[in-house]
């Protein structure tokens, strides 16, 4: 490789590394290190795949392997899905997730992922998730996969949390080709519960006697929801080796991607006041439910930036994903533009 590619295929690494902690300064989904993913990068390039060869071995080869990653960004939601990230209230959070992951040499697969978020004093883990996954390995041509994820929410801290506790995804990608098309489906179920509780002093004489009661009115939403989306992608992997040395490389892959879905939902709110002479006892006055179903469309389009630089056994791995939503259907104070960004740092051994 020349001088000058060398040094361009670096400069547009750490320009996506740079946009990303740009926009941590100013407010994660992290990158699984598998074999599958290392041969999808090598499969176009028959000297390079003979050259990378001895690289890829000592990473994964036909064992099995352990791999660490902690990945920082902005991802609240799914860990392998965005087209679930980008429905997320708030991305403006920071969200620490480190990963333990067993991958063995079948392709079956353990995970284990810790969502740390960055909220001021109320600074906590605030869910965990463990996913068992399986990837075909043995093709040059096609790779495919299915995971499921639990995910274990800490009930305090749920409004930051996600929505879904089961979560399913499955994909299925060309390894040939300049341009290589993919379609992923995902399937997610949850459920989640809201209190508010607002106060009022009231001033009463009995027997002539003031007092100054308190009425306080608790509402209990109770949401629940599933959630169906089908992925097309179409992108293509850039890769060099031997950057700085003989066991490094870099690779570079831009995706174009379009999302359909549907979403159901039913939504059950509760009213209670607690009684004047009796504080802790809270009487139903009000119940209200309402189900709701966005019909199977076409939601978003947008495109993905994702970039690896491994040496050895180490990697670092800048992520961004810019999603523009297309229906009409925005609240006030809605947005159509989405971006979901993260940066992985991890080994394999």
């Amino acid at each position: 490789m020349s001088f000058m590619v060398k040094n361009c295929c670096v400069i547009i690494f750490l320009f996506i590394a740079v946009s990303s902690f740009s926009q941590i300064s100013s407010r994660d989904s992290a990158v699984n290190y598998s074999k599958s993913y290392i041969d999808s990068l090598l499969s176009n390039n028959d000297s390079l795949l003979k050259e990378f060869n001895a690289f890829v071995d000592s990473i994964t080869g036909n064992k099995s392997y352990f791999d660490f990653s902690t990945g920082i960004g902005n991802r609240l939601f799914s860990l392998r899905n965005n087209a679930f990230n980008t429905q997320q209230v708030s991305t403006s959070k920071l969200t620490l997730t480190p990963t333990l992951s067993y991958i063995n040499k079948t392709g079956l697969g353990l995970s284990w992922t810790s969502f740390l978020v960055f909220d001021g004093s109320n600074t906590s883990f605030i869910q965990h998730a463990l996913t068992p996954s399986y990837d075909f390995l043995k093709s040059d041509k096609v790779g495919f996969g299915i995971s499921y994820t639990r995910y274990f929410i800490n009930s305090a801290n749920s409004f930051s949390a996600t929505p879904f506790q089961n979560e399913v995804f499955a994909y299925v990608t060309s390894k040939t080709g300049w341009v290589q098309p993919g379609l992923s489906i995902g399937w997610a179920k949850g459920n989640y519960k809201e209190t508010f509780e607002f106060t009022r002093i009231i001033d009463t004489v009995i027997n002539g006697q003031y007092y100054q009661l308190k009425r306080i009115r608790r509402d209990t939403i109770k949401t629940n929801l599933t959630d169906f989306s089908l992925t097309g992608t179409v992108k293509h992997e850039f890769e060099w080796h031997k950057i700085f040395g003989k066991k490094d490389g870099i690779s570079l892959t831009p995706t174009l991607i379009i999302i359909a879905g549907a979403q159901n939902y039913k939504v059950a709110q509760t009213t209670a006041v607690n009684g004047l002479f009796r504080p802790r006892v809270f009487k139903t006055v009000r119940s209200v439910s309402d189900n709701g179903n966005s019909g199977f469309r076409i939601q978003s389009t947008g495109i993905n930036l994702s970039s690896l630089y491994s040496i050895g056994k180490f990697y670092i791995s800048p992520q961004y994903y810019f999603d523009y939503y297309l229906p009409n259907d925005l609240s006030d104070g809605e947005k159509r533009a989405t971006s979901v960004f993260t940066i992985s740092i991890g080994v394999s051994f």
